[in-house]
């Protein structure tokens, strides 16, 4: 099926939407939560410069876990909808590894 140009434009504003003009952080966090929760110390040593807001922002895939601690915990780990997001973003990986020659 042929896509015409309002169809692309309509999915680019659809994933924009979505992923924002932070879509390869989106990403990048969503793949270093794939493995469990993490602090956001862990995650900004990870991902470099980001905000805790810009965390729970994402895509509504991860979720803010508050422990009630002293001194207080608080981890972050994917939402079911990020769980759902992880499979096909390995596949996209995979498949960019291949067109790259960098299969792994």
């Amino acid at each position: 099926m042929e896509r015409n140009t309002a169809s692309v434009r309509a999915a680019d504003e659809r994933l924009d939407a979505l992923l924002g003009h932070r879509g390869a952080a989106t990403v990048s966090l969503l793949f270093a939560l794939s493995d469990g929760a993490k602090r956001f110390g862990v995650l900004r040593s990870q991902m470099g410069r980001m905000s805790q807001k810009t965390l729970v922002a994402e895509l509504g895939a991860v979720e803010r876990i508050v422990f009630a601690e002293i001194p207080p915990r608080v981890e972050y780990s994917l939402t079911a909808a990020g769980e759902e997001l992880v499979p096909l973003l390995r596949a996209v990986e995979t498949w960019c590894a291949r067109r790259t020659g960098r299969v792994e």
